[in-house]
């Protein structure tokens, strides 16, 4: 059996007039016998009262009506009709997967293939060794033009032996 606290909701909703009829006549067993239910009820349906007579409802003009009314028209439209692509897999689904399945398995297998043609660009081995050839002349060129610093390095060097061994001065 439900407590007074959980009637609270019911209580609103039946003056409100939105209780479903099931919890309808649970409330009005329990206000049969609840004097403190009772009362809150009779309290919360004359301040609703109240409400609707101090609060005029606003009037909705046949403008706003029509508009209304094409909203919902369109909103129930488009529930009733199936989405883009809904509708585009529905019937061709079983279609569309083996072939896109088909058409990869093509794409890949005429890619492998092109790499076998004997047409196909090979590196060439001539081409290959005058780019190394290139690249060392192009390294000897920079140790020569940094000749000078590299020997400049070698008398640093030696100057940080005889400034560590101080026996040598």
């Amino acid at each position: 059996m439900k407590s007074c606290k959980d009637y609270q909701k019911d209580i609103y909703m039946d003056v409100t007039g939105e209780i479903p009829p099931d919890k309808k006549t649970d409330l009005e067993n329990h206000i049969l016998f609840c004097a403190r239910c009772k009362k809150e009820r009779e309290e919360l349906a004359a301040l609703v009262d109240l409400l609707k007579k101090e609060i005029p409802q606003p009037a909705m003009s046949s403008f706003e009506a029509s508009i209304l009314r094409q909203k919902i028209r369109s909103a129930i439209a488009t529930q009733q009709r199936p989405g883009f692509l809904r509708g585009l897999f529905s019937g061709y689904a079983k279609l569309l997967i083996p072939v896109a399945g088909a058409a990869c398995l093509f794409l890949v297998s005429f890619i492998g293939f092109r790499s076998w043609l004997p047409w196909q660009s090979h590196p060439n081995p001539n081409n290959t060794v005058a780019r190394i050839e290139q690249n060392t002349k192009v390294d000897e060129k920079e140790i020569i033009e940094n000749l000078d610093l590299l020997e400049q390095m070698d008398t640093l060097r030696v100057l940080v032996k005889v400034v560590d061994n101080k026996d040598i001065i």
